[in-house]
């Protein structure tokens, strides 16, 4: 008899550098990126610049899938569904960065530095939760 667990995103990302994200497009068309990310309290945070399609997409809709991948956005294991949203409040964007600075530390502040050159000038974070997709069935 197979019984129910749950898969939090510690376990699912553990030891990645990368994680992908894909999005969706109105059509349904999936858009997947491969993104850096920090995980705390079950909830992982990610960092984007303000024009970029994925938050565009996330605004409208925040059904995601979520899992492992190399840097090339290549998936190394199993994608989960997820639930994401945008990051509205100065509080919650300040948890986000802390939290990515604790994880990438000298590699976050060099990003951060080459990103201030860019058009876009804004900072967006992103959350993700694990939706009913995390529960795993596993044999007895």
């Amino acid at each position: 008899m197979a019984k129910t667990t749950t898969v939090s995103l510690a376990e699912l990302l553990k030891g990645e550098q990368f994680c992908l994200l894909t999005t969706y497009r109105a059509d349904g068309t999936p858009v997947p990126t491969a993104m850096w990310f920090a995980v705390k309290n079950d909830q992982l945070y990610m960092a984007t610049k303000g024009g970029t399609g994925k938050v565009k997409r996330l605004r409208r809709d925040g059904k995601v899938t979520i899992g492992p991948c190399n840097g090339s956005g290549h998936p190394t294991g199993q994608q989960r569904e997820a639930v994401a949203r945008v990051l509205d409040s100065a509080s919650e964007s300040a948890e986000a960065e802390r939290t990515l600075m604790a994880r990438y530390g000298l590699k976050r502040r060099l990003l951060r530095w080459a990103l201030r050159f860019s058009k876009d000038k804004t900072d967006v974070y992103i959350s993700v939760t694990l939706g009913l997709g995390h529960l795993v069935d596993e044999e007895s």
